[in-house]
């Protein structure tokens, strides 16, 4: 995740197959169940927030640096995409995202006939 100012956004790489465009996001300390993700007119949004806030009952802490945080990425998607008929996980710290394109952005053979 790299900080500009008071925003934190994750690093992201993405990409397309024939099939699919990939985005994959470095989300360290964050759990699946605190992403969101959200494709709106040709944009991709990912947003989470995370809080280690505990009750720490007969603790003093003499650091205490791992409180919250929360960030939001938005970025312009290459080629329509099924939304719908997406797939996420998290694993290891990065965010999977695969997003189907849409039968019009699909790559079409045409065949040449020879006379």
């Amino acid at each position: 995740i790299f900080s500009n100012g008071d925003q934190s956004s994750p690093l992201v790489d993405m990409y397309q197959t024939d099939d699919e465009v990939v985005v994959e996001a470095m989300l360290p300390g964050i759990s699946a169940k605190d992403v969101n993700i959200e494709v709106r007119d040709g944009m991709l949004s990912i947003s989470a927030h995370s809080s280690s806030e505990t009750e720490d009952k007969g603790k003093t802490y003499h650091i205490r640096e791992k409180r919250s945080s929360s960030f939001e990425r938005t970025l312009q998607l290459p080629v329509p995409v099924l939304a719908d008929k997406a797939e996420a996980e998290v694993k290891d710290g990065i965010l999977h995202l695969k997003l189907p394109k849409a039968e019009e952005a699909k790559p079409k053979l045409i065949s040449v006939k020879a006379k």
